[in-house]
């Protein structure tokens, strides 16, 4: 929740944002009704996760955690590149996989 909070008290106009579907949606439905919607998606989908991995077996459990560190992971460093404008290699990887899934999502609006 911590990008969703820098997200909240640092991105004020849509073009400040990294994540393309967020911008997207930011252009759509105003900066924070998106910043809402994003962060109550993210609830739930955790949520879901959660009920998914508590009927899962030890392998698939082990994949979940795995899954869920890297998003935390992710998530820790989207906030502190939120916070001070600085990113690192992590921060640099997570863009480029949001743009590139971002062009997959502007290809589908146009064909």
């Amino acid at each position: 929740m911590g990008d969703i909070t820098t997200t909240w008290v640092k991105v004020k106009r849509p073009e400040e944002e990294g994540n393309p579907l967020i911008r997207w949606m930011m252009i759509r439905i105003g900066v924070k009704p998106a910043i809402l919607v994003n962060g109550l998606f993210i609830q739930l989908l955790v949520a879901l996760m959660v009920a998914v991995v508590l009927q899962a077996d030890q392998g698939e459990q082990r994949f979940f955690v795995f899954v869920g560190s890297f998003l935390a992971l992710d998530s820790a460093a989207i906030a502190h590149y939120n916070w001070t404008g600085h990113s690192n290699w992590f921060t640099r990887l997570s863009f480029t996989i949001l743009n590139w899934i971002g062009n997959l999502f502007k290809k589908k609006l146009r064909g």
